[in-house]
């Protein structure tokens, strides 16, 4: 029966498995020692397993601080039974750290304390292996710190070969945040002074320094011979501040007599210092036995190559070196130099036992020719991943289809990889040839010689922009040009086109040669794939007598950055023949392509007498291309600057205006074109009414915009000289954007009497100075086809300062096209601005009612203590026993509470109603 029963016929016992399949279930690292001896008592098969192959061969988690101290016990266990020498079954240990935290008492370890018999063979104990007295006092008497306990762990371990120390963390309370209470409290304190007195006495007795205990017990000259077998040491630690032990630590580990494989990881939090080289004699002339080493050093503080050169002296027996130095601050990272040295010093103290191509420093390394490559670990990788692909790929072609991403078509795949960051790129190039080519166009499709722009880029890290332009020099003139035929969109800013001191590590120059190279396959025309070219146009031909910011008097002197950058020289006084040459030859790319093929950005810096004509290089462009044209001005210093300002951006306006609809610009953005001191007075001479005819000249400047019947966005920041002058859009505008100042009520009469026809997304942000009348509320408005409406916080305040009363009610309801997720932020932000009107009155609120429940118990209290004490000592003239006080007491507050649950609730929840009332409504009133 048992056997026609599939479920029945299918069980089985786990005592029924092989004994090889048991022990592998048994020397599963996360079974504790609990769990194997509980194992053990289950039968005599799997104690007899145990026994034979697992508890020789045990592995042990030291746990630091942990709130049962596991290992306290074992330290017991050790002295009280060394007949049984368990120590030696231990053959890795791996430390895992449970500091305290003061905020959370869950996490205080208690102190431990030791038997009269205990102490005596720990003191002998810590004679015979010589441990300093802080170790001493730490074991005996502290009670609190466990990693005390490490060193003399390791004494009864003979047959150690792992040691993995973990994530080391020094403090033995985690403070943050705490005071100093909460951390005497979770150290077990009790004090007698001042908390913060006692918190300091504890941490300069009980904390450990930045070394461990374990390094300061181990001298290299008198290593313990219980630890001659370890073969494999690992730990991650972090330096103080403007301490170096991981310096000093990682000297010791190598002259451990049989460690084969060491890996570390230092944080260091030093300090830089110029000229800082110490010497790194450590004073050994022994040779290490380690194989294997790698090593990574992050942080500010750093290792100077000294110290490497140091470390590799006292090798000779290496087959493999890895190492990763970075100094790094917050977001900051950078590669430190030095990095060949140190490769070549590793090969030449190892050359009989190391390959070159196993010497990594930072990823770079020796290629098969002995030369350095900084990219040999990456291209090595990319090759093995590459090989292992088409050997999967060979092997099982029909049986296993290819992945579905790698399926797609490149055109599909084309449209996707955009959307990566360049970390994802590089992946997809290593995950198969497949898709190698398409990511390799889609690194190269964008370049930008702006770096100071790259945050304002939704899709920075995909950008091919190296900040070490050298370093990208030295690829191009090594691997050729041959991927810039990839290009699809440049951007160029005029720091390009700037002089600059011409040193090796000036940025500007190797910034410049590299932008040549492109200048080169321009030239030969090998960008055939360019579609897209951002041009800043900014200080090209800038007069030095009239520049504010280079003074004639300084010539052409090296000019010293004030924080500390290198110096550097005015630009050049007229547009270069690079420049020229360059919009030139765009200017011939473009014409070769049609409309919808090529695009053309243009940022211009309309700078008065401090600029050379702008007209002029925008004649060497193919405006018929122009999709995109960003005009900037500056505060002008006098009238005449102004004047010549407002000029020029009617030339430039009228320029782009002239070509036909499909071929005028379909974004315009206008910024910060006004005066010195922000505004214009109207009785002030240097005033817009005081200028030849500016009336007339932003009247032609509204109709060559009117006369953009291509434009499909318009942005205005700041004002365009005159405070009450508004540029209104063209119908075919879809996108509007106003940052405004100072906007007196005409402007937004004239905003409310404008249509705005065809205007569906509107982003108003605007600011007001208190030297115009109030603003009064618009009566009308005509603008009625918004979708999307963008303002600022204050335009939902009734009483805005920047924007007419009812502002954003008047808009909903003109404009019943309004999608739903703007009418919710509409909601949700007049939610705000009716909680924040209010809320400021509840303190006062609470206040009284708080107030006045106090002076009801008050009174209460005092009346029943009178009337009691009163009717005992003078009515009666009774006998005040001891515990009268405290009788008197209780009767009180039983008479209080009584009276409040019976009478005085109604009569507090009926004051806090007229608390409420008049404190939300009474104000209310007399605001109004």
């Amino acid at each position: 029966m048992d056997a026609e029963n599939p479920t029945t016929a299918t069980q089985m016992s786990i005592r029924s498995l092989p004994n090889e399949i048991l022990v592998q279930i048994f020397r599963n690292k996360s079974l504790s020692n609990k769990d194997l001896t509980n194992a053990q008592l289950a039968c005599r098969l799997f104690k007899d397993n145990i026994e034979s192959f697992v508890t020789s061969n045990r592995h042990y988690i030291f746990r630091v601080d942990e709130v049962s101290q596991p290992t306290w016990k074992l330290i017991r266990h050790l002295i009280n039974n060394p007949e049984l020498k368990s120590g030696h079954q231990i053959v890795s240990i791996t430390v895992k750290w449970h500091r305290r935290i003061a905020k959370s008492e869950d996490t205080w370890t208690k102190s431990w304390f030791w038997r009269e018999s205990e102490i005596q063979e720990l003191k002998s104990l810590c004679y015979k292996y010589e441990f300093t007295d802080e170790i001493k006092h730490n074991i005996l008497h502290g009670g609190k710190n466990s990693e005390a306990l490490l060193p003399l762990l390791l004494r009864f371990t003979p047959n150690l070969r792992s040691l993995d120390l973990g994530n080391i963390d020094g403090r033995i309370v985690d403070d943050t945040e705490a005071n100093c209470v909460q951390s005497l409290s979770a150290l077990g304190c009790h004090w007698y002074s001042s908390p913060e007195r006692e918190y300091r006495n504890e941490r300069e007795s009980c904390e450990a320094k930045r070394s461990l205990f374990l390094f300061e017990h181990l001298q290299p000259w008198n290593l313990p011979p219980e630890l001659r077998g370890i073969r494999y040491v690992s730990m991650s630690c972090k330096d103080g501040v403007g301490s170096r032990h991981s310096e000093r630590t990682l000297s010791i580990i190598l002259l451990l007599p049989n460690v084969e494989r060491i890996q570390v990881s230092y944080s260091t939090n030093g300090e830089y210092r110029d000229g800082y080289t110490p010497s790194y004699d450590f004073g050994f002339k022994k040779t290490s036995p380690v194989k294997y080493l790698d090593l990574e050093i992050i942080g500010t503080g750093g290792h100077s190559t000294y110290y490497f050169f140091s470390v590799a002296e006292m090798t000779g027996n290496l087959t493999s070196v890895n190492i990763r130095r970075k100094y790094k601050s917050g977001d900051i990272t950078k590669t430190l130099e030095g990095d060949e040295e140190i490769a070549r010093k590793f090969l030449e103290c190892n050359k009989t036992t190391i390959q070159k191509s196993e010497i990594y420093i930072n990823g770079g390394g020796f290629d098969d020719d002995g030369v350095y490559d900084v990219d040999a670990e990456r291209r090595r990788m990319v090759l093995r991943k590459q090989r292992l692909f088409e050997l999967a790929r060979s092997r099982g072609l029909r049986s296993n289809p290819p992945s579905p991403f790698i399926a797609l078509k490149p055109l599909l795949l084309s449209h996707i990889i955009p959307f990566l960051t360049r970390t994802d790129v590089f992946n997809l190039m290593l995950s198969c040839k497949t898709l190698k080519d398409i990511c390799q166009q889609n690194l190269w499709s964008i370049f930008i010689f702006r770096p100071e722009d790259i945050k304002n880029h939704p899709l920075e890290d995909r950008y091919l922009t190296v900040d070490n332009w050298l370093l990208l020099e030295k690829r191009l003139q090594k691997y050729g040009t041959e991927d810039i035929k990839y290009l699809e969109r440049l951007d160029v800013g005029d720091e390009v086109f700037s002089l600059g001191d011409g040193d090796i590590h000036d940025i500007k120059a190797c910034e410049r040669r590299v932008f040549m190279v492109f200048l080169d396959q321009l030239r030969n025309g090998s960008t055939s794939n360019l579609k897209l070219v951002n041009i800043r146009l900014s200080y090209y031909g800038r007069s030095h007598s009239d520049s504010p910011d280079f003074p004639y008097h300084y010539g052409f002197m090296n000019f010293h950055d004030p924080f500390g950058a290198p110096p550097r020289r005015p630009p050049s006084p007229v547009p270069s023949s690079d420049c020229k040459e360059f919009l030139t030859l765009i200017q011939n790319h473009s014409k070769l392509l049609p409309v919808t093929s090529f695009s053309l950005h243009l940022t211009v810096h309309v700078n008065g007498r401090c600029s050379s004509d702008p007209l002029a290089l925008m004649g060497l462009c193919d405006l018929t291309k122009l999709k995109r044209l960003h005009l900037i001005g500056k505060r002008c210093r006098d009238l005449e600057e102004t004047a010549l300002q407002l000029d020029r951006l009617v030339e430039i306006v009228s320029m782009v205006s002239s070509s036909s609809s499909n071929q005028q610009p379909k974004s315009l953005e206008i910024e910060a074109f006004y005066n010195h001191d922000g505004h214009f007075d109207e009785s002030d001479d240097e005033s817009p009414g005081n200028l030849e005819n500016p009336q007339e000249k932003l009247a032609a400047l509204q109709n060559l915009v009117f006369g953009l019947t291509g434009l499909k966005e318009l942005k205005t920041k700041d004002r365009i000289f005159d405070p009450s002058f508004i540029l209104l859009p063209p119908p075919s505008v879809k996108c509007l954007s106003y940052t405004v100042r100072d906007t007196p009520p005409s402007w937004w009469e004239t905003f409310s009497k404008f249509s705005f026809s065809g205007v569906e997304y509107l982003t108003l942000i605007s600011g007001y100075r208190p030297s115009y009348a109030r603003l009064t509320a618009l009566k009308n408005i005509q603008l009625s086809s918004l979708r999307e409406i963008i303002t600022t916080d204050d335009a939902y305040n009734i009483y805005s300062a920047y924007y007419p009363p009812g502002f954003i009610n008047t808009i909903v309801n003109n404009n019943p096209g309004l999608s739903k997720s703007c009418l919710q932020t509409i909601a949700d932000q007049k939610a705000k601005a009716c909680r924040d009107d209010i809320s400021w009155k509840i303190p006062d609120i609470v206040k009284l009612c708080s107030e006045e429940l106090e002076g009801m118990i008050a009174t209460a209290v005092a009346g029943y203590a009178k009337k009691l004490i009163d009717g005992v000592a003078v009515e009666k003239k009774g006998v005040l026993n001891e515990e009268f006080d405290a009788e008197v007491s209780g009767k009180v507050v039983g008479l209080v509470v009584e009276e409040f649950e019976k009478v005085m609730i109604e009569r507090f929840a009926e004051k806090c109603r007229e608390i409420v009332r008049d404190k939300l409504q009474g104000k209310g009133e007399e605001e109004k």
